[in-house]
């Protein structure tokens, strides 16, 4: 009799797979943009079909954050969508409470727009932040 090996069963994460790409490149770039060092992921919103939120998770966090204040904002958010796909309810209030609180707050589609977007935000003048 022989034994039969069982293959796990690939999972599909496309935006996971984005989001490593943006971690990739960046990781790459942080010689001309040292602030990238702090750029982080934020494993909030993660869908596991049976299992509940870690705690001191919330849902609807945008999927990676640069605590770096440039051009007029505090930091930089950025939520991750596939192509067709749009931030749900729940992520656009947490959006919206993140930018009342002066942060930048966007949507991307791709790897390559949000890394553009992440450089093009380091360009910026740094934000004057009173001590």
């Amino acid at each position: 009799m022989t034994k039969t090996r069982r293959r796990k069963k690939k999972i599909n994460h496309p935006e996971r797979d984005m989001q490593a790409r943006v971690f990739e490149e960046c990781k790459y770039r942080e010689g001309r943009y040292p602030d990238l060092e702090d750029l982080y992921a934020i494993p909030n919103g993660q869908y596991r079909p049976g299992f509940a939120l870690e705690p001191g998770t919330k849902a609807g966090m945008p999927d990676i954050h640069l605590p770096v204040a440039r051009g007029g904002f505090l930091s930089f958010y950025i939520e991750l969508k596939m192509p067709g796909e749009e931030p749900s309810d729940t992520q656009l209030k947490v959006h919206k409470r993140l930018r009342a609180q002066g942060h930048r707050v966007d949507v991307y589609w791709s790897d390559t727009t949000a890394i553009a977007a992440l450089c093009a935000y380091l360009k910026q003048p740094r934000t004057e932040i009173a001590q």
